[in-house]
């Protein structure tokens, strides 16, 4: 993996860490929210709204430590491209619907600001999917600590997940907080 290409994945992965964390705090709401969009029957939108948290922690882990990398980056692909349809269902049917991508980090009206961003963010993942060679992993970064590429890669992982971590735990408390848990 070059290092523009680990870069990528690990940028993607955090952005996905920060959608995941939150909704993860407060699944009912989230569920709540996907069944607004009025896509699929009541019980599989709940079904759905409360899966697809783990799939987004589950991707970011994969990408951010460069296991897997291409599939990950497809299942990526694949959830954004299934966020755009919604989106753009609602955008047609005129649904006054907030996206909840990052809970209660970020929420906003959907939109095209709403469909350019996780475009952006699905040729990213495209990209990753496409570019991908393999390696190096974390524990190929671990072992072989002397290469700069491999060190420059670690430090550059360590400092993307410490910020993921960082502000989906800070989401995560606001979350709890405003459902009224200490």
């Amino acid at each position: 993996m070059t290092l523009f290409t680990l870069s990528a994945s690990l940028i993607l992965g955090a952005v996905f860490l920060m959608s995941a964390v939150p909704k993860l705090a407060a699944p009912r709401r989230f569920a709540n929210d996907v069944q607004q969009y009025r896509l699929l029957p009541r019980p599989l939108a709940s079904a759905f709204g409360y899966a697809i948290p783990y799939a987004e922690l589950a991707a970011a882990a994969l990408l951010m430590t460069g296991v897997y990398t291409a599939w990950a980056a497809l299942g990526v692909a694949v959830m954004l491209g299934v966020f755009m349809v919604a989106v753009g269902v609602a955008m047609v049917r005129k649904l006054n619907l907030t996206c909840s991508c990052f809970g209660l980090l970020y929420r906003e009206r959907v939109g095209w600001s709403t469909q350019i961003r996780d475009g952006v963010l699905l040729a990213l993942a495209l990209f990753i999917f496409v570019a991908d060679t393999g390696g190096p992993t974390m524990a190929d970064m671990l072992a072989d600590p002397e290469r700069l590429d491999h060190a420059i890669g670690l430090v550059l992982t360590l400092t993307t997940a410490s910020a993921a971590v960082a502000i989906a735990v800070l989401s995560a408390h606001l979350a709890r907080r405003q459902h009224g848990h200490p």
